[in-house]
C-alpha cells in the first residue's frame, strides 16, 4: 500500500500518516520500497500506523509508543480492558486445545475397547448418529 492509500484506510492526515510511518520504518518496525515513483509499504503498516495515532492520542510520547510497539508488535489494542479480554481468550484456547487433546486420549481409549455383544461405546454412538447420515 502507498502512503495515500494508508493514509485513506487509517482515518489519519497524508502527513501525519507520513511521519508515523517514517517512524515506524526507522525503527525497524516496516519495510518499504519504490514501486511506479510510490513508496509503497507492506499490509501490517495499517495497523502499526494506526496503533501509533492511538498510542500517541493517548499522550505517550512518540519514542515510547515505538517501544510499546516493538515489545508487542502483534497486539491489537494498548487498552488495559482489551488486554485483560484478550488474556482471558489466550488463556480460554489454551484450555480448549487441552481439552481436546484429552479428549481425543479417552476417545482412542474407548476405541481399542472390545465391543460386547453390540453395547459398546462405539455402538451408541453411531446409533446415535445414524440417523443424521441416512439416506433418504
Amino acid at each position: 500500500m502507498n502512503i495515500k492509500e494508508i493514509s485513506h484506510e487509517s482515518g489519519l492526515a497524508y502527513s501525519t500518516t507520513r511521519k508515523y510511518l517514517v517512524l515506524l520504518e526507522d525503527a525497524g518496525l516496516l519495510k518499504s520500497s519504490i514501486e511506479e515513483g510510490s513508496r509503497v509499504f507492506e499490509g501490517q503498516a495499517v495497523r502499526y500506523v494506526k496503533r501509533l495515532a492511538s498510542l500517541s492520542s493517548k499522550g505517550v510520547p512518540l519514542k515510547e509508543a515505538l517501544e510499546k510497539i516493538k515489545e508487542a508488535p502483534y497486539q491489537v489494542s494498548d487498552d488495559s480492558e482489551v488486554a485483560v479480554l484478550q488474556k482471558q481468550i489466550n488463556d480460554l484456547s489454551k484450555e480448549v486445545r487441552s481439552l481436546s487433546d484429552l479428549l481425543q486420549v479417552e476417545l482412542s481409549k474407548q476405541k481399542a475397547l472390545p465391543e460386547r455383544s453390540g453395547q459398546g461405546f462405539w455402538y451408541h454412538l453411531k446409533a446415535a448418529f445414524s440417523s443424521l447420515f441416512q439416506r433418504k
